[in-house]
């Protein structure tokens, strides 16, 4: 796979329920490709630390090649000449890692967004995809659980300890590609399952000005 790869789902316009998930780089594309239902979803691979658009012109930004391409795959061009109406999938979500870097690439991603198409925001088109950070086994579990984060983790173990499980055991989640296609559609694609939520220009807001403080403070 190339850079900014598109991976099509197979449902046309119209006769079925379609999704886009923007992922972060080739492995997660193949992991995901892989365990997606075809019919439905589609995948979208980024390639690299996605682009700030608060410290772009507006002519870097319409050329860049990354948001270019996620502005093809949602089919409904973007700035003026944006047509909710001729958005291509019922949602589009951001599919990300657990780690700081995922969340700060989904938090470019959201910003890039916001500037391209506010609109599909405001109409709640657009969702976050909370990848886990880590896995936890045990003897007496049919099946993995995850944490969201270390203290997350933390509460998950002591719990187990506190009902006398054994083996006890955790995995760190460097990236999505790290689960396994059936790990991966249950807890990162099937929407009965995933945890995601929709996110709001609000959010945008929120994200531009937590990345305007660590700029700040970088500068001091």
């Amino acid at each position: 796979m190339s850079g900014n790869e598109f991976t099509a789902c197979t449902n046309a316009v119209g006769e079925g329920p379609r999704e886009l998930f923007i992922v972060e780089g080739i492995s997660a594309a193949n992991a995901a490709a892989v365990a997606r239902d075809p019919r439905s979803q589609a995948i979208l691979a980024v390639q690299g630390k996605p682009m700030n658009v608060e410290r772009a012109s507006e002519r870097e930004i319409l050329a860049n090649e990354k948001l270019r391409s996620i502005v093809r795959a949602i089919g409904a061009w973007c700035g003026d000449a944006f047509d909710l109406d001729s958005v291509q999938y019922d949602r589009v979500l951001l599919l990300t890692d657990g780690d700081a870097d995922g969340i700060h690439a989904s938090a470019l991603l959201l910003l890039a967004l916001d500037y391209l198409m506010p609109e599909l925001i405001a109409a709640g088109r657009l969702e976050g995809v909370r990848a886990p950070l880590f896995a936890i086994d045990a003897d007496q579990l049919d099946e993995v659980v995850y944490a969201y984060s270390a203290p997350h983790r933390e509460r998950l173990v002591t719990k187990m300890q506190e009902h006398s499980m054994t083996g006890i055991d955790h995995d760190y989640l460097k990236s999505i590609a790290g689960l396994n296609a059936d790990e991966l559609a249950r807890v990162c694609l099937d929407p009965d399952t995933r945890v995601a939520r929709v996110l709001t220009r609000t959010d945008a807001a929120t994200a531009r000005a937590t990345l305007a403080g660590f700029a700040r403070a970088a500068k001091r």
